[in-house]
């Protein structure tokens, strides 16, 4: 028997553009800085990454399980009722905007968190993007960032 699973979903436009959007969420080491009780990420490979939660003694073991460019990217944790992570990027309704639309799905088991828990730490995981987004682009000067976008 299919064990159902729970899922919640936020979104938010953002003023950048979506491949610059992509670009950010796809570098897991500036994780830390908008997920919220994370402390640390240690890459293993282009696949598997080691994340440090405040509260656990024991990494948490990532996979990324799928990454389309400038769209999509997806992971799932070992142990963490199963949680898995999506986030979506597409063109927003203004020019040079991003539509981003945050979807965390898991394992209703009796210790997992409630549904409520996960709908405000999904929209708060897009809020501190948003913030991490505005700060980080605040200290390329414009040239700098259309090189790095246009090689990447």
């Amino acid at each position: 028997m299919a064990i159902s699973r729970r899922t919640v979903s936020v979104q938010s436009e953002v003023a950048v553009d979506a491949d610059e959007a992509y670009h950010f969420w796809n570098d897991r080491l500036a994780y830390p800085q908008f997920i919220p009780g994370l402390e640390s990420v240690e890459i293993i490979d282009a696949v598997w990454s080691r994340w440090s939660v405040l509260g656990r003694s024991d990494p948490i073991e990532v996979e990324t399980t799928d990454n389309v460019l400038h769209q999509y990217v997806a992971w799932r944790m070992r142990d963490q009722h199963g949680e898995r992570v999506s986030l979506w990027v597409e063109p927003g309704a203004a020019e040079a905007s991003a539509l981003l639309r945050l979807e965390i799905s898991w394992r209703p088991e009796p210790d997992a968190p409630p549904v409520t828990a996960q709908l405000q730490r999904a929209q708060t995981t897009l809020d501190r993007f948003h913030t991490f987004l505005a700060n980080e682009l605040e200290r390329q000067p414009a040239g700098v960032r259309e090189s790095s976008m246009s090689e990447g």
